[in-house]
């Protein structure tokens, strides 16, 4: 007696299956994100200025256009030293691995391959379980059985809570890019900031010197 369904009960199975899976693709969990709205000027207070360029540029290297080798080499320095900003790189790719994990929640979450192999080997003259003849009086008799088997389980996401799970893991992964992009601007407006301020003073120091002299030698005339 076979444990098979027939052919007619199977194709049902298969509808069945078909049907959940369509199901299950378009059902989520929970509302859909909505972003904020955020009231934004269309323009800059100074979009009037003809020095002001609306244009898109790429501003990635801001601090270049001083033109100042000792800037260049200290925020290169702040960038690989910088210890914040190392943090948010790690986080970086800590949200990218959640990412992965809760992508993979989509696939069979356990996985099992099993397998054995049996080998017996009978001496000459020992009698054949069964029918009372006796092994081969050379060599014996020799047998191999070998078992391999595969198991896996897997939760349809009947309810969207996987693909919700992976869509809040994309959103953590950019929130992550953001806050590093955000590290990245602050530290190196930091390092520009204080290096004009300390150039600034010197140059303030060495005006301070050149009225001192000024005023000497005035006060030698006088």
């Amino acid at each position: 007696m076979s444990d098979f369904p027939p052919e007619g009960g199977r194709a049902h199975l298969f509808l069945v299956f078909v049907v959940l899976f369509l199901i299950s693709s378009c059902v989520k969990v929970g509302p859909n994100y909505a972003r904020p709205e955020t009231k934004v000027e269309p323009t800059w207070q100074e979009a009037d200025d003809r020095r002001v360029q609306g244009a898109p540029t790429d501003c990635r290297s801001w601090w270049r256009c001083f033109n100042d080798p000792t800037l260049d080499r200290l925020v290169g320095l702040a960038y690989q030293e910088n210890l914040p900003l190392k943090v948010a790189g790690v986080r970086v790719l800590e949200a990218w691995a959640q990412l992965g994990v809760a992508t993979g929640q989509l696939y069979p979450q356990t996985q099992q391959l099993t397998g054995s192999v049996l080998r017996e080997h009978e001496s000459a003259g020992t009698p054949i379980l069964g029918t009372g003849v006796a092994s081969p009086r050379f060599g014996g008799l020799l047998y191999w059985q070998s078992q391999l088997g595969i198991t896996a389980s897997w939760e349809i996401d009947f309810w969207g809570k996987f693909r919700r799970a992976i869509e809040s893991a994309d959103a953590s992964v950019q929130a992550s890019i953001a806050d590093y992009d955000n590290t990245l601007v602050s530290l190196s407006a930091n390092v520009a900031n204080f290096y004009i301020a300390i150039r600034t003073l010197e140059k303030r120091l060495a005006i301070a010197n050149e009225n001192v002299k000024t005023q000497k030698e005035s006060l030698q005339i006088a």
